[in-house]
């Protein structure tokens, strides 16, 4: 939807559609470079990159910035620095809040390379986030891939619903709260339960609705 956003904010969009580039690629935003938020948004596309900071929603962050309220089920496919959310954020600042992936991430080379369900990697603070999706390796090693966070970073409140192997934070080698079931009052207010069916499931934002049948 936007290439390059220094300025501004991207609220209440959606991507559907397959995206392809080299670095910085994301469904909603590629490249983030200023203060941006990102909130109320999703992809459900298929994003594909060739060199690095790919992510479902958004790709690379250079400085400060939020994502919040966003998730992805769409397949996230790259060689290094790729998440279901977002691909890298360069900022210690950055926030990524409220957010859920239910999508594949795909590490393309098995380059072990910064490769997070959730985040690809990040200097930031994560929180209240989870995984119920996949992340894809058929390297022997699972350095740096994480079923919420591949490289650095922090996750807090956050959990893995999918049974991976990896860590909760891949760099570090720690775990977050590996679940089988998960309820929305784990996560805080952002969320609901999935009584409609959207997500499997698995807990949703409250601002997804479902149209209702006539």
């Amino acid at each position: 939807i936007v290439g390059n956003l220094t300025a501004g904010n991207i609220t209440d969009c959606g991507n559907r559609a397959d995206v392809r580039g080299g670095s910085a690629v994301g469904g909603v935003a590629g490249y983030l470079n200023g203060a941006c938020t990102v909130s109320g948004c999703y992809n459900s596309g298929n994003i594909t990159g060739t060199t690095g900071y790919i992510g479902g929603v958004t790709g690379q962050h250079w400085r400060a910035g939020e994502v919040t309220n966003c998730y992805n089920v769409g397949t996230v496919t790259g060689p290094g620095t790729v998440g279901g959310i977002s691909g890298g954020h360069k900022a210690a600042s950055a926030v990524l809040d409220n957010c859920y992936n239910a999508g594949s991430v795909v590490d393309a080379k098995n380059s072990n390379n910064n490769i997070g369900a959730v985040v690809g990697a990040s200097r930031g603070k994560n929180t209240n986030c989870y995984n119920a999706g996949e992340v894809k390796n058929s390297a022997a090693s699972v350095n740096n891939h994480g079923s919420v966070l591949g490289g650095k970073g922090t996750a807090e409140n956050c959990y893995d619903l999918s049974g991976s192997e990896f860590h909760g934070v891949g760099y570090l080698g720690t775990d977050v709260n590996s679940v089988t079931s998960l309820e929305a009052t784990a996560l805080g207010s952002a969320f609901a339960d999935d009584t409609d069916g959207l997500n499997s499931g698995y807990p949703v934002l409250k601002w997804q609705t479902r149209v209702p049948d006539l």
